[in-house]
């Protein structure tokens, strides 16, 4: 689990991986897989992309892909609550030179302890690097409470990924990318006063 990143820092992250001043990591299934912070044309209407991307010498059959960020909270601002009520949005897409535009893929987020399988379309590599260079899909939007993993001073920890397994056909450029990613918290504040001393 990446280390944890505070709630309103998240919120005011340019939303790069770690190394590159961000809050995300990233875990991959192999070394074939590089992965970098992009400004690429599709990702134009956001600060930043999370790119992994393949090229043809890789070997294997199969990779599987994971972003994620551990983001903590002060619970003593939600009445030290044991779960908090959410919204976390975002969106994939994924091309391949080898893979026909429209093949179904499914990507999995997760939420604290809760998962989503989301279905959606590999894109068309040439088109997406080359092209068109625009971003094809809508935004995947989730809610729901989740339970919160506390310490002993009242932090809370919830846990964001988002992951993805996906094919590979001998020779294939392959990109992946992540973008629009939104966590908020919905449940309504309401701070636990200090016991005053008599």
């Amino acid at each position: 689990m990446p280390l944890p990143v505070a709630y309103n820092d998240f919120l005011g992250q340019n939303g790069a991986f770690v190394n590159e001043g961000g809050p995300w990591s990233f875990t991959r299934s192999s070394g074939d897989l590089n992965c970098k912070t992009s400004e690429s044309a599709w990702c134009r209407d956001v600060p930043h992309c999370l790119e992994c991307y393949l090229y043809p010498s890789a070997s294997l059959s199969s990779y599987t892909i994971a972003f994620s960020v551990n983001v903590s909270v002060s619970m003593n601002q939600y009445g030290n609550a044991e779960s908090l009520d959410y919204d976390f949005s975002y969106q994939i897409n994924w091309a391949s030179s080898k893979t026909a535009r429209g093949t179904p893929l499914t990507s999995t987020s997760i939420v604290g302890t809760t998962s989503f399988s989301d279905n959606f379309a590999a894109d068309d590599h040439e088109e997406l690097l080359h092209t068109r260079q625009t971003w094809v899909g809508d935004p995947f939007s989730h809610s729901g409470n989740t339970p919160v993993v506390k310490d002993e001073d009242q932090m809370g920890y919830i846990p964001l990924m988002v992951r993805l397994t996906f094919p590979r056909e001998p020779s294939a450029y392959i990109n992946t990318s992540m973008k629009s990613y939104k966590f908020r918290i919905t449940t309504p504040t309401s701070v636990v006063e200090a016991p005053v001393a008599s």
